[in-house]
């Protein structure tokens, strides 16, 4: 299984910000944050998901 750069990217984003976010933030703010950006994960997802499904 081959992922493309892009997703690997934002990958790696998602990780350094929740790294920077831990290290100086409150956390109830930390985890309304973590809530959101998985919501955010799984729309990416859904949406890889469908154009794989789509014959090209």
């Amino acid at each position: 299984m081959f992922c493309p750069p892009s997703k690997w990217y934002l990958m790696l984003v998602a990780l350094i910000s929740m790294k920077t976010l831990f290290l100086n933030s409150p956390s109830q703010w930390f985890k309304r944050n973590i809530r959101c950006m998985s919501m955010v994960a799984s729309r990416v997802n859904c949406r890889l998901r469908r154009q794989k499904l789509q014959p090209r």
